[in-house]
C-alpha cells in the first residue's frame, strides 16, 4: 500500500477514513452499490449521503420528485443538527447515521425526533493493512498525542518520564495542526509497540486511530474525559466510545495511569484487541451492518 499522510486520500471524498472503510467494506462483502454516480440517472432507489450538505440538498429534491425511495444522511454532514436550516430533520430523510451513542444524543438534543431515527455506526479498519508483524520485537510504549496548537505541548512529558523511569523505551507520535504522520509511519510504530497511550482533544465520536492500534493487536490506555465544549455548548462525550475490556482501559490522570499501567502489565493476557476488531470493527463487519440497516428500513 502506497504511503500517504493521515489527512489525504485521493480516491475518497469527505472524511477519507470513513468513506474508504465503507466503500472498500461494501466491495469486500460483495454488496451492490454505486459510489458517487456522475449522472442523476445512475442514482439508486436508496441513497446514503455520507457527507456534504450540497449533495444532501440535491438528494432531498430528488426524494420530493419521487426519483428515489429512501434517503439516509451522516455521519459527516453537520456538527449541530440545527445547522443548514436543520437539514437533518427534513421529513424526506428516513434515517440519520452517526458514529456513537453520545453523538446521536448530541443531534437529538435540538431535534428529539432524531433520537429514534439515528443509527449508531462506527467505520471499520482494514485488518489486512493494520495487522501485527511477528518479525518485529514489541519492546516500545507508544504515546499518541492528538492536540490543538493551543494545548499544552508538554502534557505527555510526565508520562514519558514515568515510563522511562521504569526502564522502558518510549516513542511519541504527535498530531497537531500541520504536524502529522503517514499511515506507514504510524503502522510501523504500532508494530514495535506493546501498548499505546492515547491523548486527544476532548472527545472522539469514534476514535479510528484507536481502532487501528487494536487491529495491530496493541491495547490502549486512553485519557478519560466525559464532558466537552464545542462552540460554547457543553455536551456529554467520550474519548474512546468503543474502548472495552479486551482493548484497553481508561485513566483519569497521571496517578490513575500508574495504577492502570500496572494492571495492564500484570494482566496482559486479558487484552486481545485484534480479536475484538476482527469480530466487531473490520471494514467487512461495519459495512455489512450499515448495509443491512439501509436496506431494511421501511419508508
Amino acid at each position: 500500500m502506497k504511503d500517504r499522510p493521515f489527512s489525504s486520500h485521493m480516491k475518497f471524498r469527505g472524511h477519507h477514513a470513513v468513506t474508504r472503510s465503507l466503500v472498500e467494506g461494501l466491495d469486500k462483502i460483495g454488496a451492490s452499490y454505486n459510489y458517487n454516480p456522475s449522472r442523476f440517472g445512475e442514482v439508486a432507489d436508496t441513497v446514503h449521503v455520507v457527507g456534504g450538505i450540497r449533495a444532501l440538498r440535491q438528494m432531498i429534491r430528488l426524494k420530493r420528485q419521487g426519483r428515489i425511495k429512501k434517503l439516509f444522511a451522516g455521519p459527516n454532514i453537520v456538527v449541530f443538527s440545527t445547522e443548514a436550516n436543520s437539514i437533518l430533520a427534513s421529513p424526506e430523510i428516513d434515517g440519520v447515521v452517526n458514529h456513537c451513542d453520545f453523538a446521536c444524543e448530541f443531534w437529538a438534543y435540538d431535534h428529539p425526533r432524531l433520537r429514534d431515527r439515528c443509527f449508531r455506526w462506527p467505520a471499520g479498519v482494514d485488518i489486512h493493512y493494520w495487522q501485527p508483524d511477528p518479525t518485529v520485537n514489541r519492546d516500545h510504549i507508544l504515546i499518541f498525542d492528538k492536540r490543538r496548537e493551543e494545548d499544552d505541548a508538554d502534557r505527555v512529558k510526565p508520562y514519558v518520564e514515568y515510563l522511562r523511569g521504569q526502564g522502558l523505551q518510549v516513542e511519541v507520535l504527535v498530531r497537531c495542526g500541520k504536524q502529522g504522520y503517514t499511515q506507514n509511519q504510524y503502522r510501523a510504530l504500532l508494530q514495535r509497540s506493546s501498548l499505546m497511550l492515547g491523548f486527544t482533544v476532548g472527545s472522539e465520536s469514534q476514535g479510528i486511530a484507536w481502532a487501528e492500534s487494536w487491529s495491530t493487536d496493541v491495547p490502549t490506555l486512553i485519557l478519560k474525559n466525559t464532558s466537552n465544549v464545542y462552540q460554547g455548548r457543553r455536551f456529554d462525550c467520550s474519548t474512546a466510545p468503543y474502548l472495552c475490556s479486551q482493548s484497553g482501559l481508561f485513566f483519569d490522570d497521571l496517578e490513575d495511569f500508574k495504577n492502570q499501567f500496572n494492571y495492564w502489565a500484570t494482566h496482559r493476557e486479558q487484552f486481545t484487541p485484534r480479536a475484538w476488531i476482527l469480530e466487531n470493527m473490520s471494514d467487512e463487519v461495519c459495512a455489512d451492518r450499515l448495509y443491512r440497516y439501509l436496506t431494511a428500513v421501511d419508508t
